[in-house]
């Protein structure tokens, strides 16, 4: 029993050392896309230490990649010229339509550790869409 005990704790915790998303996740930039990819340039950071590393990075986009949407919404009425302006912010469902070039990606996750790979499959997919209300 106690072998039984010291075998699952081992694979615990070395399970949860793999699912680490400091070393799975970047923060950046698309700067190409493909029909089943787009390359991401940005920050790869490590949340147990304070690694961080430029990187550019392939991510193959699969029928499993879950896609988010952080969208800055604007209301075109509530703009006042030469007053600081402050969008809503809301989380939706996002679009693969939606990536193009110069997207800003807030968190792309990944299973494989993205400061050594230089390819990678997307699981999720957080960007920065923008909604305008109230347009003339």
């Amino acid at each position: 029993m106690g072998l039984a005990v010291a075998a699952s704790l081992a694979w615990y915790f070395f399970d949860f050392k793999n699912q680490d998303p400091g070393r799975k996740q970047i923060s950046g930039e698309i700067i190409e896309v493909r029909e089943n990819s787009i390359t991401v340039s940005g920050l790869v950071k490590a949340t147990k230490s304070t690694r961080q590393e430029i990187r550019t990075i392939t991510f193959q986009i699969t029928e499993d990649t879950d896609f988010k949407k952080t969208a800055w919404i604007i209301d075109t009425n509530s703009i006042k010229p030469g007053e600081e302006f402050t969008p809503l912010t809301k989380e939706m469902e996002g679009d693969r339509a939606d990536l193009k070039k110069h997207t800003k990606i807030l968190r792309l996750k990944s299973k494989e550790d993205l400061f050594t790979t230089e390819a990678a499959t997307a699981l999720e997919i957080n960007y920065i869409g923008f909604e305008f209300e109230n347009e003339d």
